[in-house]
């Protein structure tokens, strides 16, 4: 087995328990397991991290759940676990369909980290602000709001 089939079964482990993948790798199971759990664990944090309030609402046990369910049907794709929350509102819209609280927070707690993460806008200067017609002058937020 090359290299790059190596790295494939061992994906093919770490993300679907696939037995036919754990063959291939070897009788090394147990091991094996440290690391899946590892991966599953990091992906509950992220998760976790994400929707601190959700978790709260939901309380650990139904939130874990969710963060499970949501982690067998959407693994990772992209280089970086800052967008993989993303995908969690679609997961919870499948496991508690009639709760729209519970949407409305993921939404929420959702848009703030994408807010926190966003460019930032350019600030209207000082000296600007003295020739503004505050009679008509309109509001307009920062691009991330």
């Amino acid at each position: 087995m090359n290299l790059a089939r190596l790295q494939q079964e061992f994906q093919n482990w770490l993300v679907n328990a696939s037995d036919e993948s754990a063959a291939l790798l070897g009788n090394h199971v147990a091991g094996l397991a440290v690391y899946q759990n590892n991966y599953r664990a990091q992906l509950v944090g992220c998760l976790e991290g994400a929707f601190p309030n959700l978790r709260q609402w939901l309380g650990d046990e139904a939130f874990l759940a969710a963060c499970i369910t949501h982690i067998d049907r959407h693994p990772p794709h992209a280089w970086t676990l800052d967008v993989y929350p993303a995908g969690l509102q679609k997961t919870l819209y499948e496991v508690f369909p009639d709760n729209p609280d519970v949407h409305e927070l993921a939404w929420i707690e959702w848009s703030l980290n994408e807010a926190f993460v966003a460019a930032d806008a350019a600030p209207l200067r000082m000296e600007a602000l003295a020739s503004v017609d505050w009679d008509t002058a309109r509001l307009q937020l920062a691009p991330s709001l």
